[in-house]
This record gives structure tokens, sequence and C-alpha cells, in this order.
């Protein structure tokens, strides 16, 4: 039980080593964690970044293996943007990072 969202990431491409052991990193204090985290395909994309998505995850800024992404996330190095969303099982919204830098929006439909 609990509150649950589906985290997008979007990353330089240069960062996927620093992104792959902040995820390793967080995996040690939350076995499994890097599982959840799954690559969108390359070839979907023509540009410099790296995709990933992540579901079903209980993002409490709290707990220790979420501080170690959203360190990484919100860590600028006057090089490369990072950037998340993350879209709650009630459609709420969270941004972390640079989200609008890379062109990452939340919209929202209404249907009748």
């Amino acid at each position: 039980m609990g509150y649950r969202s589906t985290m997008f990431v979007k990353i330089n491409k240069e960062d996927k080593e620093l992104f792959e052991d902040a995820l390793k990193q967080a995996s040690v204090v939350e076995p499994g964690f890097t599982e959840y985290f799954i690559p969108e395909s390359e070839e979907d994309f023509d540009d410099e970044y790296l995709r990933y998505t992540a579901s079903d995850l209980k993002w409490y800024s709290s707990y220790p293996a979420v501080k170690i992404i959203n360190s990484f996330i919100n860590d600028y190095d006057g090089k490369h943007l990072r950037a998340m969303i993350a879209v709650g099982e009630d459609d709420a919204t969270e941004s972390f990072g640079s989200p609008m830098e890379l062109d990452m929006y939340t919209t929202s439909e209404i249907e009748w």
C-alpha cells in the first residue's frame, strides 16, 4: 500500500555512467531499486539525451534511495542539466532538476 508514482527521467548521454552509479548506490540501501528504471529506446529520439521511466514507486523524499536519485538530478554541474518529473497515482505532478529547460512538460486533459 501507499502512494505510488511513475518517474520520468531525462539526462545527457554523457551522464549515463553517473546516473548508473547513483542507481547502484540507491540499490545498496534499497535492493532492486535499479531494476525500476527502464531506459527508453535511443532510436526513438535524435538528440543527446537519455530517457528512463520507473513505474509503481513509493517516491518519498525521506527514503534514502530516493534522496540519492533526487540529489543526482538536482546536482547541476554547470555543464549538463538533468530533469525528472513524478506523476502520482492521482495525476499530481512534482518536478526535479530542470525539466522545462529540457523540454519536459506535463499536460492535463478533460474528457466528457
